[in-house]
């Protein structure tokens, strides 16, 4: 379980966001602040995984907040939600040492994607042209998934890696899960845009 302090004054956002997280159930919010300083409250009275804040909530920003914990060695990973791309802005925020920068306007999903993979220790961030996701995937899993990109069959797979069947079919799973899909299509579709195989 991923626990999460959510930071951010737009109105209606954090009880919004909120609910979209809760459809996933390795996530939980387990507080809502309006202010920098109530963000650093927060992380410290509840020791979160994760502090998602809004970039510009009010009295200290969101790298004022993230610089704040690494300085008090925090155990809490700070992820900003900003706007709009910025360069300066993500100058910054890789000083103060974020474990992501994203787009508020990411979509829930890729969301969960980006929260999962800096609770694994990755670093998701926002570019000009998107959000750059780090590929989750291991060697393994990509080498499975180009393959089923193909339309092989599990058996072909496993002949072809020189492995048991029943590995093959666990590495899909694991695909599936760690990419949030229903299907080793879409995953390779998406994996493929990507760049991730």
């Amino acid at each position: 379980m991923i626990r999460l302090v959510l930071a951010e004054d737009q109105q209606l956002f954090p009880g919004a966001l909120s609910a979209l997280l809760a459809l996933h159930a390795d996530l939980t919010v387990i507080a809502e602040v309006n202010s920098g300083p109530a963000a650093l409250a927060a992380a410290r009275e509840f020791r979160p995984d994760i502090l998602l804040a809004d970039i510009g909530i009010p009295v200290l920003n969101g790298l004022a907040v993230a610089e704040q914990l690494r300085r008090e060695n925090a155990p809490t990973r700070v992820v900003l939600l900003t706007p709009s791309f910025r360069s300066d802005e993500l100058e910054a925020a890789r000083l103060a040492q974020v474990s992501g920068y994203l787009f508020r306007e990411i979509s829930a999903r890729e969301l969960a994607i980006s929260l999962r993979q800096v609770q694994a220790g990755l670093t998701p961030m926002a570019t000009v042209t998107g959000t750059e996701l780090p590929n989750p995937l291991n060697v393994r899993q990509q080498q499975v998934l180009r393959f089923a990109e193909t339309g092989a069959t599990t058996q072909a797979i496993a002949q072809a890696l020189g492995m048991k069947q029943g590995m093959v079919y666990g590495y899909l799973s694991d695909i599936l899960r760690i990419m949030q899909v229903r299907s080793r299509a879409e995953a390779a579709r998406q994996a493929r845009a990507r760049g991730w195989i």
